[in-house]
């Protein structure tokens, strides 16, 4: 198939096949998961099945013995709730690794009878949407791990960063902001289909997944109007009173269902640092460039783009324990994307041009007074050349990160 492409995924879930019983992978749906798990399997259902369904819910324990054969997997397996109490007791007895592969598009930490079930039994994995190194057909980048790593930019040798080498990540990633990375949707060519198909997925995901894991009334009206309020606001605090002036939603409610949105993968919350409050992204590009209405600045579509591409260098990576931030001071200082690992703490800053200008260094100065072990990239798409101005700050091409 046209869209079906080598997922950086793919040595971190054999390794955990080797060492665990059950595997999991989870994520967004349409991310390619049934692709991905389908071609590992020995034997492989789906819960989509009727069938396949009924006969695990009337007796599980006994789906599981006749069902069980090498590597099985078990698709949209949040499906059959009675299932995790018989996968626990199964594999209390049968110890051997990657017996069973469950997918779905639910965290199973938000069911309880789940994750009581699972809790401590499962090796588990998250499959994103496709990056464009994976679009591209390129190796797993480890860019960020090394210029985190680096002990002194200037010291450092930057003609592998300089933007000659990045042409044809540059031009994949202008298409990724218009088209995201949910293989059966960002390869459509025409773009009223491709939305099409966004639409309904959007719906099918808060008609049906978002109900599995919380009880609510509204409609799919009101909660498609709340991730719109989101997309739009990216990069900036999630407010609660805003939210409740514009949609009408209590305060408990809109907790309720951002959690709800959380498990079934449509959002990211990050903390940040310096100030109260969270903040939400989209899981996909595309997705939020369509529930924004295309109104996000430039500066902003690219910050965003840029993290849903760099996460995988660690999400992908065993061991590699990591965490997104935002940092934003009252006296104005602003790093709209950081990261931070047992390595320290790295934040990224959108330029406009090919130096910083004085906000952006005082937000730069501000970041690495919080974090003295820390590091700032000026990310520029005018720059040919990586420069480094101090021994922790460092002018880079946009594109020699993905």
């Amino acid at each position: 198939m046209a869209h079906v492409r080598p997922r950086h995924l793919q040595a971190r879930f054999e390794k955990i096949c080797k060492f665990s019983p059950l595997v999991g992978v989870f994520g967004h749906r349409q991310t390619g998961k049934t692709t991905f798990v389908e071609k590992s399997a020995d034997r492989y259902i789906t819960f989509d099945d009727r069938n396949q369904r009924q006969e695990a819910e009337k007796d599980p324990a006994l789906f599981l013995k006749q069902n069980h054969h090498g590597r099985t997997v078990i698709d949209e397996c949040q499906l059959v709730v009675d299932l995790f109490p018989a996968l626990k007791d199964w594999v209390r007895v049968h110890k051997k690794p990657g017996q069973f592969v469950l997918s779905g598009s639910v965290k199973f930490t938000s069911r309880k009878g789940v994750r009581e079930s699972l809790t401590g039994r499962i090796g588990a994995a998250e499959l994103l949407p496709l990056t464009v190194a994976e679009i591209m057909e390129k190796d797993l980048p480890d860019t960020l791990l090394r210029l985190l790593s680096a002990k002194d930019y200037l010291q450092l040798e930057l003609g592998g960063f300089n933007s000659h080498h990045f042409k044809s990540e540059a031009k994949s990633f202008q298409t990724y902001l218009n088209s995201g990375g949910l293989p059966g949707i960002c390869f459509v060519r025409e773009a009223r289909t491709k939305i099409d198909y966004l639409d309904l997925l959007l719906n099918l995901t808060l008609d049906f997944d978002l109900r599995q894991v919380v009880e609510t009334k509204l409609s799919l009206r009101t909660i498609r109007n709340l991730l719109e309020l989101i997309s739009r606001n990216a990069l900036k605090p999630y407010s609660y009173s805003e939210v409740k002036r514009a949609l009408k939603l209590s305060e408990v409610t809109q907790k309720k269902i951002l959690q709800a949105l959380e498990s079934i993968y449509l959002i990211r919350r990050f903390n940040i640092d310096g100030a109260k409050g969270d903040l939400f992204l989209l899981e996909d590009q595309l997705e939020e460039h369509v529930l924004s209405g295309g109104r996000l600045d430039h500066s902003t579509q690219l910050i965003t783009a840029l993290y849903r591409n760099i996460r995988a260098q660690f999400t992908y990576r065993s061991g590699e324990l990591h965490e997104f931030f935002q940092y934003r001071t009252r006296g104005g200082a602003f790093v709209p994307l950081a990261f931070r690992t047992d390595a320290g703490s790295l934040g990224l800053i959108m330029i406009d041009s090919t130096e910083p200008d004085l906000s952006e260094k005082r937000s730069a100065e501000s970041f690495i007074r919080k974090y003295p072990e820390g590091k700032i990239l000026y990310l520029s798409e005018q720059s040919k050349e990586a420069k480094a101005i101090a021994s922790n700050q460092l002018i880079i091409p946009l594109y020699a990160l993905i």
